[in-house]
């Protein structure tokens, strides 16, 4: 089965059409969602971060309890093409300015080969995906 197009934003429409008003998800205490439900509010959220000048790529910062929210937001988020980043909720004063403030490491490909050989892998990374800004998004290795 091809799975190249499964992008959730995407995956969640094409299921709200053939499922429609099925249940989608369940919480002990909230209302059950159907999946023309989750994506309505998926849609209303995408365009509400698109509004906010958030586009494909972007990192969003999602500072919320588990719940429906974190669901229906990530959708949006994902829905808009960019990039959910689940922040604790824990956090406070310098450890959420340190979250806010992060901005990915650009690192050679011999820093990340010590790092992933000195660690749990013991072996060097097999491959490297950066952005276009030469920030690591992927580091991959095959223990």
């Amino acid at each position: 089965m091809d799975k190249s197009g499964w992008v959730i934003g995407e995956e969640l429409a094409r299921q709200a059409r053939a499922r429609g008003h099925r249940t989608f998800l369940t919480f002990q205490s909230h209302p059950d969602v159907t999946y023309a439900e989750a994506d309505e509010i998926a849609h209303r959220v995408s365009r509400g971060v698109a509004a906010l000048g958030v586009g494909p790529g972007d990192r969003v910062g999602v500072w919320l309890p588990n719940g429906p929210e974190i669901l229906h937001a990530s959708f949006g988020i994902y829905r808009a093409g960019a990039v959910a980043v689940f922040v604790n909720t824990g956090y406070r004063g310098i450890f959420l300015e340190h979250v806010l403030n992060w901005t990915p490491n650009h690192r050679t490909e011999d820093d990340l080969n010590r790092l992933f050989a000195g660690s749990a892998f013991g072996r060097p990374c097999t491959s490297l995906r950066r952005d276009e800004r030469g920030a690591t998004l992927l580091a991959e290795c095959i223990k």
